[in-house]
C-alpha cells in the first residue's frame, strides 16, 4: 500500500520514540553519524516532547513553520541535518513537501514526517500527502510515521522506511517498539479490514466527497485553511475562555467542536478546531456554520458591550 518497508507500532507516539533518537545517534544513517536535529515550530506534540531525547545525541533546534530559509542555513552550517516536521499538520495547513526534497538533494538533508492527519485521505491508495508526493520507492533519506486510526479507522502506527537495514536497526534498538505490546488480534482485524477497502472504488469515492464537503464548508466560514486540500479548519478566536465557552456553547446545538489554546496555538490565538469526514451531510455542515457564525458574532457583542 505504502511502496516502502513498513514496521508497525501501537500508537504513532510509539513510532515516533523509537525512531526520532536513532535519528539523531545516527544508526539510521549511512555514515552512522549524529545528525542536527531541526523541529519545526508547528511540530506536533508527540515529536516535541522527544527533544530532550534527541538532545542527549545531537544539537536540537526549533525552526520557525515551514521556514525554509532558516533551514538551508542550518543545512550550510552543518555537514549532517535531520528536519523533524508534520506532513498535514493537527492545526491545519501542509508542509512545503516539494521544496524539502529539492533541500534533501542538495544537501542531503534527511526528512522525517509526522502524517498522522493524512492517511488514507491522500493518494491512490491513501498513502498520505508526502509519500504521494514522491517517487515509486522511497528515498533512503525520509521516513514517515502514520496513524492507523483517524481515517484509516483501525488503531496503532506505521513507519515507513526505505532501506533494509533501517528496518534491522530499528527492530533492534527501536526500545518504544520492543516495549509495547504488539497490535492485538481485533487491531489487525480492523486493519486487514480498512485494508480491502483502500485496494476498492470505494476509497476514491470517498475522498473526493471529502473534499467536497471542504470546498463547501470554505464558502460558508472563512479560515486561514481556507482552500486547502485538507480537511482541518481553525476558526480564530483569540480569548482561550472565549474558545472554551463557544466550543460548549456549539455541543449543546448538537455540533462538536474542539477548542484549541496555548500551548497548541500561541497565546491569544486560541480557537475552535472543525475537522470535516467524508460522511458529514452537506445540509448538516451549512446548518453547523450557521450555527457558529450566529454564537461567534454574538459572543463579539458581548465583548463590545463589557
Amino acid at each position: 500500500m505504502f511502496r516502502a518497508r513498513c514496521i508497525s507500532a501501537i500508537s504513532t507516539a510509539v513510532a515516533s520514540s523509537a525512531v526520532l533518537p536513532l535519528i539523531a545517534s545516527g544508526h539510521l544513517t549511512d555514515d552512522g553519524e549524529p545528525r542536527v536535529m531541526v523541529f519545526d515550530k508547528h511540530a506536533h506534540f508527540s515529536l516535541n516532547y522527544i527533544k530532550p531525547i534527541c538532545a542527549d545525541e545531537a544539537p536540537v533546534y526549533t525552526s520557525p513553520h515551514n521556514d525554509l530559509n532558516y533551514l538551508e542555513d542550518i543545512c550550510k552550517k552543518h555537514k549532517r541535518v535531520a528536519y523533524v516536521a508534520d506532513g498535514a499538520y493537527s492545526l491545519g495547513g501542509v508542509a512545503p513537501v516539494k521544496e524539502l526534497m529539492e533541500l534533501q538533494d542538495r544537501y542531503g538533508l534527511l526528512l522525517f514526517f509526522d502524517e498522522a492527519h493524512s492517511l488514507s485521505m491522500y493518494g491512490e491508495r491513501g498513502e498520505v500527502i508526502v509519500r504521494s508526493m514522491m517517487p515509486e520507492q522511497l528515498n533512503p533519506l525520509t521516513i514517515i510515521v502514520a496513524s492507523l486510526g483517524k481515517a484509516y479507522a483501525a488503531s496503532g502506527g506505521v513507519i515507513m522506511l526505505g532501506p533494509e537495514e533501517h528496518y534491522d536497526v530499528l527492530m533492534r534498538f527501536g526500545g518504544p517498539l520492543a516495549w509495547s505490546k504488539p497490535a492485538n488480534a481485533p487491531t489487525i482485524g480492523a486493519c486487514l479490514g480498512s485494508l480491502r477497502v483502500h485496494n476498492s472504488p470505494e476509497l476514491a469515492a470517498r475522498q473526493q466527497q471529502l473534499r467536497q464537503n471542504a470546498a463547501l464548508f470554505d464558502t460558508l466560514i472563512a479560515t486561514p485553511q481556507a482552500g486547502l486540500d485538507t480537511p482541518i479548519r481553525v476558526i480564530e478566536i483569540g480569548d482561550d475562555t472565549k474558545a472554551v465557552d463557544l466550543s460548549r456553547e456549539i455541543m449543546e446545538r448538537g455540533y462538536y467542536t474542539s477548542a484549541v489554546f496555548f500551548p497548541v496555538t500561541a497565546r491569544g490565538h486560541a480557537g475552535l478546531r472543525i475537522m470535516l469526514r467524508s460522511d458529514n451531510d452537506p445540509d448538516d455542515i451549512r446548518r453547523f456554520a450557521a450555527t457558529v457564525n450566529e454564537l461567534v458574532a454574538s459572543k463579539s457583542e458581548e465583548l463590545v458591550g463589557v
